[in-house]
């Protein structure tokens, strides 16, 4: 007998060390992907410090989060490649730099209508995500209250900031779409464009800090923003290697 579950955990160690190795030419920018995070958490991963190695459990769960966003960006690419529409733009898995806030980003699914080349609006910047039926519920569920989670509203926003920039327009529709993993069940969440604001605000602070301190250590565990919520520290993969994270 083989010991598949090992074999499977290997599989996604290789493509880990894969996907670190994609990414090494982008060294020193700040990734969008992580809007909203600790500063600290920040400051560790920009220099490259020393992660923990994450449990067999948490890399599988990513990697289905991977394999869906990689299925729908297939799809997108497979419509566009048979209709081959004439006044729409479609980019998936869209590179976004603000080099002025040493940001950079690789947005999910851009749209946006062109005439004669030109852009002329309506352009749409959507992040997919991934979420159980608990999280599903506390959403979309009887007499729930869709609170907008920030994290992802900064990340999307950030994406749409790029976009923005990076088209010369102002107005940027911004999206999510989440994928119940139990259920396979689809639903899209309009971010409100407020977000972007909220976006530059984060970024800007960070790159004072960035500038400000020396090392990661000068910022103390337990300040504003170090971490903004206490459950980050025990998904963090620097407690226990860089940072003592908090006890409480």
């Amino acid at each position: 007998m083989i010991d598949i579950e090992n074999i499977y955990h290997e599989h996604l160690q290789a493509e880990q060390v894969k996907n670190s190795e994609k990414y090494k030419k982008f060294k020193g920018y700040l990734s969008a992907s992580s809007a909203g995070s600790c500063y600290r958490k920040q400051l560790h991963k920009i220099r490259g410090d020393d992660q923990a190695e994450l449990k067999p459990r948490n890399m599988r769960l990513l990697r289905l989060g991977t394999i869906v966003h990689n299925d729908i960006e297939q799809a997108v690419n497979t419509w566009v490649d048979s209709n081959e529409p004439v006044d729409l733009k479609v980019l998936t898995e869209h590179r976004i730099i603000i080099k002025e806030l040493n940001v950079l980003g690789h947005l999910d699914l851009c749209t946006y209508n062109i005439y004669a080349g030109d852009v002329i609006g309506n352009i749409e910047v959507w992040d997919y995500k991934t979420c159980g039926s608990y999280k599903w519920r506390l959403k979309y569920g009887r007499g729930a209250v869709n609170k907008i989670d920030k994290r992802y509203a900064l990340q999307v926003a950030t994406y749409g900031m790029g976009m923005g920039r990076e088209l010369g327009e102002s107005e940027v529709t911004l999206g999510l779409l989440w994928y119940n993993k139990d259920t396979s069940s689809l639903r899209k969440e309009y971010i409100p464009d407020t977000w972007m604001d909220d976006a530059l605000e984060y970024w800007t602070e960070m790159k004072e800090i960035g500038e400000e301190v020396e090392k990661p250590e000068d910022l103390d565990v337990g300040d504003v923003g170090v971490p903004f919520d206490n459950w980050e520290c025990r998904y963090c993969p620097y407690q226990g290697t860089v940072c003592p994270g908090l006890t409480r």
